[in-house]
């Protein structure tokens, strides 16, 4: 019987409050996303406070264009 975990604190902001935000992404070495450029500093603020906590490597952000 397999046991499921439930995600971390981290994570469900990131979904809850980080993920509508973010317009796309790249990948390499690591995910670098890409925020709306309409993104409120304090989104920014919690993505760079939690995403060392995400359980996968993270570059950095950029903003759209």
């Amino acid at each position: 019987m397999d046991i499921m975990t439930l995600p971390s604190k981290e994570t469900l902001i990131f979904y809850n409050e980080i993920e509508p935000w973010i317009v796309g992404g790249k990948r390499e070495n690591g995910v670098t996303y890409i925020f709306s450029k309409d993104t409120p500093k304090e989104i920014l603020e919690l993505f760079n406070k939690i995403k060392d906590k995400l359980g996968y490597k993270v570059n950095d952000y950029i903003l759209e264009d």
